[in-house]
């Protein structure tokens, strides 16, 4: 799978309203499935790359990159609530841990990918 593919995913998948507040198992079930199989083919890519799992919570994984173990990719997936709508939001996070002060955020969402694109 080409990173370009997987940025156009994530950009269709990253931020999903629906209708109501109240999410009907079949539209979380018919969501769940299309971010599992993105998440699924991101995992696979990011093996390939040099990537290993650090840490693997059903909504957060937690990648670290074997040739500078200080760089970091978080992924968060979930539901969220904002006032008569119901969220679904893929959040990605591209972190550098520091020893003296608190850990940098090199990239988030869509900036993500142009990182992972210059480190392969």
């Amino acid at each position: 799978m080409k990173i370009d593919v997987l940025l156009e995913r994530y950009r269709n998948l990253r931020l999903t309203y629906f209708r109501h507040r109240k999410v009907t198992p079949w539209e979380k079930r018919e969501k769940e499935a299309s971010v599992n199989a993105f998440m699924n083919d991101l995992n696979a890519y990011l093996l390939k790359n040099h990537w290993t799992v650090g840490n693997h919570n059903g909504r957060i994984r937690v990648y670290q990159y074997e040739k500078d173990s200080s760089l970091f990719l978080k992924i968060k997936n979930s539901i969220d609530y904002f006032g008569v709508h119901s969220v679904y939001l893929i959040e990605i996070y591209l972190i550098q841990k520091r020893r003296i002060l608190w850990d940098r955020t090199l990239a988030d969402g869509e900036l993500v990918f142009d990182y992972l694109k210059r480190m392969t």
